[in-house]
């Protein structure tokens, strides 16, 4: 059994981890949440963004039917391999704060722990300004405001942008408030956002199905003839991009599948993470695909293609013409506050976790807590404020390929370190074990293929950040000594150049009861039982 007090408190000189779970011996640990309040809700209601509602409709409309389950087939392994890797390494012994950080951290040490961690935390702000932009998005085009001036923010953006800019500025704010209160809150939050999104994409589905008096709108209820036209590939261009491709429609709908990481990042503040990760992330990539397919089918069998391609808000079109009601539009309201919510959450507590270590001295300030439960105060309103200059993009078409960019880096980052720790088994045992080197390697291969078919500025950000995580790895960390087949690591390698040559230095690898980080020495090998 694990011990319920590490995973509740950790050790008070964790380096930065334990005082995610709590303050140390002696100190009120704080409420814990079970595998639906922590994992599963922040997962789920962090994939159904912006995707579900402004997008899947608009996928059917360019790559029919089968384009889009096609699409969502491709998308569905890229996604679900990393969970594969994830679930290994946070079954890796006993599971700390900093979500996948920490599990990083005692299996591959801090320095390429805190490069990954980083990755995660700049594709989290990416997906708040994202989501919030498409909050904004919907709100004014519901509440008909409008600017009556034609300014725009920057030169890019529509004239008017400025008032979805505030609007989408002032939603991210009011989710750092509620962050700031306190983990507990942020996930009752997310059960209420949760049961409106079941409601409202219930409704919206039964009223797209059933039949219409409106023949020009482009609904036409359940129709095998309009399931047939919608069936095969139409690609036109669309907003700023002057040519349409499969890849492109890609980068539009993958960000559907980026929430899946958001549990692990309160693993700190889960009664058992080890088992709560896994469980909770599954069935909600799970549970994020059935859904995805209903919709595809119930859009292509009952809105015309042209409407599809032209109309991003055809579900609330029909709905509000069958029931005269805003469901979509709360509908719409509740996935993306939700993902705004759910990423606000995460990321400040990785940052948080990594200013700890001390890593980047320059983010020391920020690993200071606020409270009793130690709140990331500092670090979700430097979060907060990042975010802001990603709302200034200011468009939904030009965002999401960034997104697509920054998740498919993380998700590469996580399958090559679990694949290269499956090389020295004698330091890596998970308890997870419906997964393998193999699937790891998979996984790798299928995400950085992905970023190559992407676009060129996507490419580029994600292979710098590999290269620079593997420099990190290579000069501070196990790589050398693994690949060697040592088995057991001993040392932090170096290389430095002798008479032309290479030559590598060791320096002693301090164990982890030595270093006074809160993990025992048994579990950092694996240890068997993976607890006492």
């Amino acid at each position: 059994m694990l011990q319920r007090r590490g995973e509740m408190t950790g050790s008070g000189s964790d380096g930065g981890l334990g005082g995610l779970g709590g303050l140390g011996d002696g100190a009120p640990s704080k409420q814990l949440l079970g595998t639906f309040m922590g994992v599963f809700l922040p997962c789920i209601c962090t994939i159904f963004g912006v995707v579900v509602y402004l997008r899947l409709g608009f996928l059917v409309g360019q790559a029919g039917v089968l384009g889009a389950l096609l699409l969502l087939g491709a998308a569905f392994p890229i996604a679900f391999l990393p969970i594969l890797s994830l679930s290994a390494l946070v079954s890796n012994g006993q599971v700390h704060g900093g979500g996948l950080y920490g599990s990083l951290r005692k299996s591959i040490g801090p320095d390429l722990a805190a490069v990954i961690g980083i990755m995660f935390v700049a594709a989290y702000t990416v997906g708040i300004a994202n989501y919030a932009i498409g909050f904004a998005h919907a709100l004014v085009n519901e509440a008909g405001i409008s600017s009556k001036s034609a300014v725009n923010v920057f030169p890019w953006n529509a004239p008017g942008s400025w008032v979805e800019t505030l609007v989408a500025s002032l939603a991210t704010f009011a989710a750092a408030i509620i962050c700031s209160w306190g983990v507990i809150v942020g996930p009752r939050a997310l059960l209420f956002v949760f049961a409106l999104i079941v409601i409202s994409l219930g409704l919206s589905m039964v009223s797209c199905l059933v039949s219409t008096t409106d023949p020009t709108s482009g609904h036409t209820a359940f129709s095998i003839n309009t399931l047939r036209n919608n069936t095969a590939w139409d690609l036109t261009p669309f907003g700023p991009y002057a040519t349409n491709t499969p890849w492109l429609m890609f980068e539009m709908i993958f960000p559907g599948f980026t929430g899946v990481i958001a549990g692990a990042n309160l693993s700190g503040d889960l009664r058992t993470p080890r088992e709560s990760i896994v469980k909770g992330t599954l069935l909600a990539l799970l549970f994020a695909l059935a859904t995805y397919l209903f919709v595809v089918f119930v859009l292509g069998s009952t809105v015309e293609r042209p409407t599809l391609k032209t109309n991003m808000l055809i579900i609330d079109t029909v709905v509000s013409g069958a029931t005269g009601l805003p469901i979509v539009f709360v509908g719409i309201c509740a996935t993306t506050l939700s993902s705004v919510l759910s990423y606000m959450m995460g990321a400040p507590r990785v940052l948080q976790a990594i200013a700890k270590d001390n890593i980047f001295p320059i983010l020391a300030p920020f690993g200071k807590g606020w409270g009793a439960s130690q709140e990331p105060v500092r670090a979700i309103a430097l979060t907060w404020a990042v975010s802001q200059l990603f709302i200034l993009i200011g468009d939904l078409n030009l965002l999401l390929p960034v997104i697509t960019g920054s998740f498919l880096t993380v998700f590469c980052t996580v399958n090559i370190t679990c694949f290269i720790l499956e090389l020295s088994p004698a330091t890596f045992r998970p308890h997870f074990q419906l997964y393998s080197r193999w699937s790891a390697l998979l996984g790798f291969i299928l995400s950085l293929g992905a970023m190559f078919l992407t676009t060129i500025s996507a490419v580029v950000a994600a292979l710098l950040g590999l290269c620079l995580a593997l420099a990190t790895w290579r000069s501070r960390s196990k790589l050398a000594t693994v690949l060697r087949g040592q088995g057991k690591v001993l040392g932090v390698v170096g290389v430095s150049s002798v008479s032309g040559g290479a030559s590598l230095a060791t320096e002693p690898f301090l164990s982890n009861a030595t270093r006074g980080d809160g993990y025992p020495d048994a579990l950092s090998r694996g240890g068997g039982s993976g607890g006492r």
